[in-house]
């Protein structure tokens, strides 16, 4: 099992820049690339400050309930919690989407998927566009809100998955431009009557074999959905 460092409990008060370099001692320590920066991320989503407040008040005295409040997320970061999951969103495409366990963290990587669907049907063109596995709903949502005349159907196995890409679709008004069915891959498709009709199938299915599981980083392994990333003995 992953060892988990602990966050201490300084005692008396503390200002919000010290709080800051509290958070990232500790997220250095837990081996946490840019520590600095999520740092100030977890301070500034703990205690709901714009960002500007969190660099111009670094001198202001913290209240126990503030303190509690950033040092538990701070615990959470230090026990290899994605910082997405902990601030609840990750960018994609210049959206934000909200993301939890029950789905994959977006990857910019996958925003190339959205450029190459964007390159083969035009903004003016009525299509259907079918996203397949589309977890959190980033790419059905996304092609949704660049091509306003498509119909974007999605599916997914998982039903939460499923309700947190509602939630992104409303968020970002194109709730009613898309269907979500739940099944396999195509499978949903079959009662639809869609043959012949479909423009573009695109997905981010699970990639990742089976032998490679155990050596993923802690926040891949222990926290994303394994099901959203496994996909048998070659990855295929």
């Amino acid at each position: 099992m992953d060892a988990v460092a602990t966050v201490p409990q300084s005692v008396g008060p503390a200002s919000l820049g010290e709080v800051i370099a509290e958070a990232q001692r500790m997220l250095e320590q837990a081996g946490i690339e840019s520590a600095g920066q999520e740092a100030f991320w977890i301070v500034e989503h703990g205690l709901r400050l714009p960002a500007h407040h969190v660099v111009a008040d670094r001198d202001r005295l913290l209240s126990h309930a503030e303190l509690l409040a950033v040092r538990r997320l701070v615990e959470r970061r230090v026990g290899r919690e994605p910082l997405q999951y902990i601030l609840g969103t990750q960018e994609f495409c210049g959206l934000e989407f909200n993301v939890n366990p029950a789905v994959l963290i977006p990857r910019p990587e996958t925003e190339l998927l959205v450029e190459y669907v964007s390159q083969r049907i035009p903004a003016k063109r009525q299509a259907t566009i079918v996203d397949a596995c589309t977890g959190s709903g980033c790419i059905a949502v996304a092609i949704a809100r660049l091509r306003p005349r498509a119909r974007v159907i999605a599916t997914d196995l998982s039903n939460p998955s499923l309700d947190v890409a509602r939630q992104n679709a409303s968020r970002h008004a194109v709730g009613e431009r898309i269907i979500w069915l739940e099944g396999d891959l195509l499978g949903p498709l079959a009662e639809q009557e869609l043959e012949g009709r479909v423009d573009v199938i695109v997905s981010n299915p699970p990639y990742i074999a089976e032998a490679d599981w155990a050596m993923l980083q802690p926040e891949l392994r222990l926290f994303e959905p394994r099901r959203a990333l496994v996909a048998g003995p070659q990855g295929t």
